[in-house]
């Protein structure tokens, strides 16, 4: 893990330029005393675009915090320096975080990110696929023999892709080879190394992989439902922090809530998509026309709002995978911070 230094916002000159950019939201914080708050995040990574966008539009200088970000290239990684004070918050999927609190975590929702699951399965150009043009799940047992890459053994990722493989009928533990490939990065240049057959890809993966690369064909993309029926209304990924940091640091979160959502009504206005570009750019490494094409696919999917049936199905969904028991299942407000109850709907 590598931690950089708190970076400076914008100047408070600009804080009526928020106020007109972010449109209606949650009041400001007006002559309160910044608040640190170390988050976690994944570098040039989608689902930490909205940190960076607060970062960078001020919203959390507006709300009085002051953010370090630490970065990851797993969420099992995230969740052990949770533990240990490292990160107060951390924008991994719902499912782990599900997953973990059955195993005696206390994680509690903070505010939604991604209200879609977020990955898309591929596969290498080349490859023999008997099975290419039929309907899933048959498709499926194409990955037979096949390396699957994964960012670590144990992920979100790879339970999705156990899920796809029992649909097939296929057996996760003999019928394929799972490759540990980290995040985007190292993902993507094992993937054009050939040292996967298949990836169950997530931003900016998917964009450079099938979009500019032109390297790889989808065989399911799980953001437009398919694979199932609970992905199409789903919540794929959210910011989470352990009960304890919200019982002892409230109005911390709240401002961290507020900023998020601030953050995320900014990225959904059309008019600020060559400015979202600029922002996306600075911190990833990658060319605008792959930054471009990757917002185009997935601005839609961001929200601050989160859905009662969305994390149920989210549930059903850990059940189905083995992560969680019936009995595990939470409510809506038991999984919900009551900070943020706000933002829910049925």
């Amino acid at each position: 893990m590598m931690r950089v230094s708190k970076r400076t916002v914008m100047a408070a000159a600009c804080g009526l330029a928020l106020a007109l950019i972010a449109g209606a939201g949650p009041a400001r914080a007006q002559g309160q005393t910044p608040l640190p708050i170390k988050i976690a995040a994944f570098k040039g990574s989608l689902i930490s675009f909205t940190a960076e966008v607060a970062l960078k539009k001020g919203f959390f200088k507006a709300h009085g915090l002051d953010p370090t970000f630490v970065y990851f290239s797993s969420c099992p990684d995230i969740f052990n320096a949770m533990l240990s004070g490292g990160v107060e918050a951390a924008p991994c999927p719902l499912s782990l975080v599900m997953a973990d609190n059955a195993k005696g975590f206390h994680l509690k929702i903070v505010n939604n990110n991604i209200a879609a699951q977020e990955y898309t399965l591929i596969a290498r150009k080349g490859l023999s696929r008997p099975h290419a043009h039929d309907p899933y799940p048959k498709n499926i047992l194409d990955l037979k023999g096949k390396v699957v890459g994964v960012t670590v053994r144990g992920s979100d990722v790879e339970n999705l892709v156990r899920f796809f493989l029992k649909r097939a009928g296929l057996d996760p533990d003999s019928d394929v080879t799972w490759l540990s490939v980290g995040g985007p990065p190292t993902a993507i240049a094992a993937f054009k190394g050939g040292r996967v057959d298949y990836l169950p890809a997530w931003e900016p993966e998917q964009t450079v992989l099938v979009d500019i690369d032109k390297a790889a064909d989808v065989i399911l993309d799980t953001r437009n439902g398919e694979g199932s029926p609970l992905f199409q209304n789903y919540i794929s990924n959210m910011t989470e922090a352990q009960q304890s940091d919200l019982a002892k640091s409230p109005e911390k979160f709240a401002r961290l809530a507020a900023a998020w959502a601030d953050a995320i009504a900014y990225m959904k206005n059309p008019a600020h998509f060559d400015e979202l570009v600029e922002i996306f750019a600075s911190n990833s490494g990658l060319g605008k026309p792959t930054i471009e094409a990757l917002l185009h696919n997935n601005l839609r999917y961001f929200s601050s709002t989160i859905n009662c049936r969305a994390l149920q199905n989210v549930a059903k969904f850990e059940i189905d995978v083995g992560d969680i028991t019936r009995d595990q299942v939470p409510t809506c407000k038991g999984l919900v911070w009551s900070g943020s109850y706000k933002y829910l709907t049925q």
